[in-house]
């Protein structure tokens, strides 16, 4: 199986204008009810300059999903961090921002894999200038 390979996300968390998110935004981005078919691919993988923050949501049955650490210690990569032991069936998850220099491979790319699930889809958002300090 393949890995699905998402572009770099543009959409930010907040307002559509940028700025400051929270209760008193007067034009928020919409989150869709779903964003990229996970179809039958093993994983995924993202651009993460540190400011990404990733949604799932969960198909009819959750299997297990894993974010694959890269920065070894002691010369050994740590086992992937499994976050799956309390998903629940077709409901939305978002995590994130992620350390680069933790999770990041040589290409600058967030790695994940997904197995055992039925439907579900995947998206990346940026967070606001602002709020990530650049």
């Amino acid at each position: 199986m393949t890995t699905l390979v998402l572009a770099a996300p543009t959409v930010q968390i907040g307002s559509a204008s940028g700025g400051t998110p929270g209760p008193l935004v007067a034009t928020p981005n919409a989150l869709p009810a779903a964003e990229t078919s996970i179809a039958a691919n093993a994983g995924f993988s993202f651009p993460n300059n540190g400011a990404v923050i990733l949604r799932v949501v969960t198909g009819t049955v959750v299997g297990t999903l894993t974010f694959l650490l890269q920065k070894t210690t002691e010369g050994q990569t740590p086992a992937g961090f499994v976050v799956s032991g309390s998903l629940v069936a077709s409901t939305g998850y978002l995590w994130g921002p992620f350390s680069p220099s933790d999770f990041n491979d040589v290409n600058g790319l967030f790695q994940a894999t997904w197995t055992g699930f039925t439907g579900g889809s995947v998206g990346v958002y940026v967070l606001p200038s602002n709020v990530f300090g650049k």
